[in-house]
């Protein structure tokens, strides 16, 4: 356990009150020590005489306090057997808690309960949190390690920094608090407005100048006006010369999506609605998209589009305010299963233009989850490139612009999501595109239990057709379970091919005579659609298939298996590409192939 605190006065005093204690001990022991050798010397009148057994038992009881009093002694500042550490200004402390414990009710509460009654007070301080107050309470929960209220005060200063800033309070904080509020990207207020509050805490902390030239480093002179930079800045000495030269350069220079934004940051709260003021300025039906007002139809309301063409604008949102983002959802067309592609990009001026997502090179339909680093964003443009179907319009439904707390990894060079859970689900929109099946997405909906001979499967004809899933969108995709129908002691082979267009697909894994569970992994790739084609079944002339999922955690079940030969794919396939000629016969055929 590691304990830290930047109030060196307290901490000193505390442990000039450990080095006093554990001076008085050695002087106790010290004093005791002559006692008993004056003792040796000195006549001992016959009244202070006492039985030899006594003054055996005395003598042995004296000698344990001694060591006793030794080895607490030695617990001082001992690295070896010490139990919780004390960090002041980046110094280090071994402690114990049972000494600390028994020294401070402060630290007695800390590792020995009193827990529920800390938690009632960081709740009520919660609620009483105001900018005239909020810093106060601030340097409360940092002095007394309350994680949580800590974290909802730097939530609440965010959005309110520029009163927080302004109120005389904000002098109060200590300069490491000052230096984690201001260093935040979420901490949204002009930055001339900050280095004023900065250099008016400054002065009020005089005392604290060893850690001003840490704390100015987190102001962003680059956001800041050349006016400003030359006439308030430079003027108050706190900044070199060549950084102020630097941040003019930047300022003439440099993208304005490399000259690192604050913005707002509203966890899991959609910013495009009306009550954040968004305004959509490029795209048709731009008048009624964000409309409260009742409307004829929901696709009329929830509807924006444009022609897929080279020169257009595509559709442009402007948001009110800038906002810190990393997560966009939105809804495709589902009529005709039409697919498309399409690309999002972000910007501040809607002049410098940075793509977050590119789904160009694939197929995409139905609900769009994108996922990207964060950015702090005020304009979002959604272009469609390409779509399968004859009207030649792009158009989205139902848009949400988020930030999301939640964890996930994006691939650099694509900008896809590296999924950790299973996407090929009917919740993720996944969809059977080919395959026969009394149910058109059986193999999508995580019933592994409920099949038999007759339901809960979905085949194809050996040397006649596929089994093909369509992901919603691409992702990027190194392995896929299988259960294999697996009520009787037959054994199947198959390949397994997977494509980002439905028109070049690459042969991932091949495997023979396997039957019942299956993980198969191969090169990490983008993945649109799965094709699963069987080769062989031992007993009848049908391949069978009950789930599929994509990726397989690492402890998917594996079935048994009499003899297996696996050959796993890590190039492009080789053949021409294959046009899907019975796709229409997959799914609406209304006989269905049986086991037996």
């Amino acid at each position: 356990m590691v304990y830290q605190n930047r109030n060196r006065n307290r901490t000193n005093q505390f442990f000039n009150d450990l080095e006093r204690l554990a001076g008085e001990s050695s002087s106790a022991r010290a004093q005791e020590r002559s006692a008993v050798e004056m003792s040796n010397i000195r006549p001992i009148p016959n009244d202070e005489r006492s039985p030899s057994t006594t003054s055996r038992s005395g003598s042995v009881f004296g000698d344990e306090v001694q060591r006793l009093l030794q080895h607490i002694s030695d617990l001082y500042l001992n690295e070896e057997i010490s139990d919780v550490t004390l960090i002041v200004e980046n110094s280090r402390f071994p402690a114990h808690k049972i000494i600390l414990a028994s020294r401070s009710i402060y630290f007695k509460a800390m590792f020995f309960g009193f827990t529920e009654l800390e938690h009632n007070v960081s709740e009520y301080l919660k609620e009483i949190c105001k900018p005239e107050n909020v810093c106060n309470i601030f340097c409360a929960s940092q002095m007394y390690s309350m994680r949580s209220l800590a974290a909802h005060c730097l939530d609440f200063m965010d959005f309110h920094a520029e009163e927080v800033l302004k109120h005389p309070t904000f002098r109060n904080l200590s300069a490491e608090a000052l230096e984690q509020l201001i260093s935040r990207d979420s901490f949204c207020a002009f930055e001339i407005t900050i280095f004023k509050a900065v250099r008016e805490w400054m002065d009020a902390n005089a005392e604290e100048s060893r850690f001003f030239g840490e704390i100015v480093k987190n102001i962003r002179l680059s956001l800041i006006k050349l006016d400003d930079l030359l006439n308030i800045i430079r003027p108050s000495g706190l900044i070199p010369p060549d950084i102020l030269l630097d941040a003019i350069n930047d300022q003439t220079r440099c993208k304005t999506s490399d000259l690192g934004y604050r913005g707002f940051k509203f966890p899991n709260v959609n910013v495009a609605c009306p009550e954040f003021g968004v305004n959509i300025i490029a795209g048709d039906n731009n008048k009624n998209y964000f409309s409260t007002d009742p409307l004829p139809s929901e696709s009329e309301r929830n509807a924006i589009k444009h022609p897929i063409k080279e020169k257009d604008p595509g559709i442009i949102v402007e948001l009110a305010r800038p906002h810190i983002i990393n997560h966009i959802r939105f809804q495709l067309p589902e009529r005709e299963q039409r697919s498309f592609s399409y690309f999002v990009e972000i910007s501040m001026d809607k002049l410098d233009w940075v793509r977050v997502i590119d789904h160009t090179r694939y197929l995409c339909r139905n609900k769009q989850n994108l996922f990207f680093n964060k950015r702090v964003i005020k304009f979002i443009k959604i272009c469609g490139t390409f779509t399968t179907s004859s009207v030649y319009t792009f158009q989205i439904m139902n848009l949400e612009v988020f930030f999301s707390p939640e964890s996930f990894e994006v691939d650099s060079s694509t900008t896809l999501i590296i999924p950790k859970q299973n996407i090929a689900t009917i919740q993720n929109n996944a969809n059977v595109i080919e395959g026969v099946s009394r149910s058109r997405n059986a193999l999508l909906n995580g019933d592994t239990r409920n099949y038999d001979w007759d339901n809960g499967y979905t085949c194809h004809q050996l040397q006649s057709g596929s089994i093909i899933v369509q992901l919603a969108q691409p992702y990027m995709i190194n392995s896929i379970g299988l259960l294999l129908w697996d009520c009787d002691d037959r054994q199947y082979s198959y390949y397994i091919e997977v494509s980002t267009d439905q028109q070049t697909w690459n042969r991932v894994v091949e495997e023979c005579e396997v039957s019942s569970w299956r993980r198969v992994t191969f090169e990490l790739q983008p993945v649109t659609f799965i094709k699963v084609v069987g080769t062989a079944n031992t007993a009848n002339e049908v391949f069978h298939l009950v789930h599929l999922e994509c990726p397989a955690p690492e402890d998917y079940p594996i079935g048994n298996h009499n003899s297996t030969n696996t050959r796993q794919f890590a190039g492009i396939h080789d053949g021409l590409p294959q046009m899907i000629n019975n796709l229409e016969q997959g799914i609406e055929r209304v006989a269905i192939e049986q086991p037996d």
